[in-house]
């Protein structure tokens, strides 16, 4: 790949800080096996955090940043014409508007060191929002609620639209482990 051993080493060190890859011996590692029941409950806890970014976000948030949220959740739909990858991208950005308006950089390492589902399993999730159009209309309410929530400048109402979204898409992202 052309890299020197120095930046693999250090990515290295990072996932084993990060309890993802755990030392067998002086020169192997290997992934942590996680059970079903323990990466439900780390994706849980990262949902409560979120939710609390969220609440700290609430009178931070710009109209402006309001608005942007507004326009990509107008922009979502469940018609499939999308990849994967966009809706995604979308869902990002509109998270990445809370997680600036919070200006939490030492919560937002929590909630990133809970981030422990790869790729594969978020594409699985999307592709299951896909396939049944009830989940991907929920999911969008969800965002609307949010959004509502933040508008009204309502802390408690904004925390508990976040833990109701993220904790149902942990179920999603969960699907049939």
């Amino acid at each position: 790949l052309g890299v020197s051993p120095t930046p693999v080493r250090e990515a290295l060190r990072r996932l084993e800080q990060d309890g993802l890859v755990e030392r067998v011996s002086a020169r192997q590692l290997r992934v942590v096996e996680r059970s079903p029941e323990t990466l439900r409950e780390l994706l849980l806890t990262a949902a409560v955090l979120r939710a609390l970014e969220a609440r700290f976000a609430t009178a931070k948030i710009t109209d402006a940043a309001l608005d942007r949220m507004a326009a990509l959740v107008d922009s979502l739909t469940p018609d499939g014409r999308r990849a994967n990858a966009e809706y995604l991208r979308i869902a990002r950005e509109f998270d990445q508007e809370i997680e600036r308006a919070a200006g939490n950089p030492t919560l937002r390492g929590l909630i990133q060191s809970l981030s422990i589902l790869g790729q594969g399993r978020r594409d699985l999730a999307v592709q299951s929002m896909r396939q049944r159009r009830e989940v991907a209309r929920s999911r969008i309410q969800g965002h609307r609620d949010i959004l509502v929530a933040l508008r009204a400048r309502d802390p408690d109402a904004v925390e508990a639209a976040v833990r109701r979204h993220a904790t149902t898409g942990v179920d999603l992202l969960l699907g049939e482990l």
